[in-house]
């Protein structure tokens, strides 16, 4: 019997990394968005705009010249990237976040891949705008081939991971009676399935003695606007206790990787998650 923690990260393609994906999204949401207000060549006045502020190219100037040395006309591509850089973030920023224009980031989605247990599950499949695709306690014969039964524990339960055998021989130290009660229930949970098995019962009649603790991996795919919506209901103080720091998580790395779309969004510390100011 292994016992896990829970985790949650996003996922992209080996060949996207996520600055590239980023780089599209924000792209094609400004594409997209400007179709709304017909300002397709609003963003070529804004560009040259910034290229004849020395404010904006002054520094970027000086910083590409060390770079790059006495080759200046190599810098002039990078300035004009870094001015329709601004020109596009500022255009999502004004007209479609601050505004309230969502609809338009429905069109940019992301994946992540969250390993969690059951129970979690449950509540994560709530949210309908998505793609989910999870592991099958119909199909996964757990015992089979090294692919050992596995739980994940819950935050309140002060239990190391590790591997535990089902004889009872390597027992973690318990802090409680619940802890210990917890650990008995799904040593047990995992010797009836097993035995189950052994019975001629099929994984899918078998997992009926499964516990909601029982690990799972989940790869869930949302648009941006139903991310943010997700983040609202379960990174919040309300939320479930196992479900919201997954969620606070994701945010973290959303903010990192896809920063304008979460802006509004503040992590004050693992428990604390602001929106536009206010704590969820």
């Amino acid at each position: 019997m292994l016992l896990l923690t829970a985790n949650a990260s996003l996922d992209t393609s080996p060949h996207i990394p996520f600055d590239l994906l980023y780089k599209d999204l924000i792209w094609r949401i400004e594409k997209y968005g400007r179709i709304c207000y017909q300002t397709d060549a609003r963003r070529e006045l804004v560009v040259k705009a910034l290229l004849d502020d020395p404010e904006f190219t002054g520094p970027m100037a000086a910083d590409f010249a060390e770079e790059l040395g006495p080759d200046a006309e190599a810098a002039i591509p990078a300035l004009r990237e870094r001015a329709e850089y601004r020109a596009i973030t500022n255009f999502i920023r004004e007209r479609l976040m601050k505004s309230g224009h969502h609809s338009v980031i429905e069109h940019g989605s992301i994946s992540a891949v969250v390993v969690c247990d059951r129970g979690v599950t449950h509540e994560i499949v709530r949210h309908r705008l998505a793609a989910y695709s999870q592991e099958s306690t119909r199909y996964c014969r757990y015992g089979k081939d090294g692919r050992s039964l596995q739980f994940i524990i819950p935050p309140w339960c002060r239990i190391e991971e590790g591997e535990y055998s089902i004889d009872g021989l390597a027992y973690p130290l318990f802090s409680t009676p619940g802890d210990a009660r917890w650990f008995e229930a799904m040593r047990v949970a995992e010797y009836f399935y097993l035995k189950l098995l052994e019975e001629g019962w099929r994984p899918e009649q078998a997992r009926d003695v499964l516990p909601n603790s029982t690990k799972t991996q989940i790869a869930m795919t949302y648009n941006l606007r139903e991310w943010r919506h997700f983040l609202r209901m379960r990174a919040s103080r309300r939320a479930h206790p196992q479900m919201q720091p997954l969620a606070i998580d994701l945010l973290r790395q959303l903010k990192a990787n896809f920063p304008i779309f979460f802006e509004d969004f503040t992590i004050e510390d693992d428990r604390t998650v602001l929106f536009s100011g206010t704590i969820l």
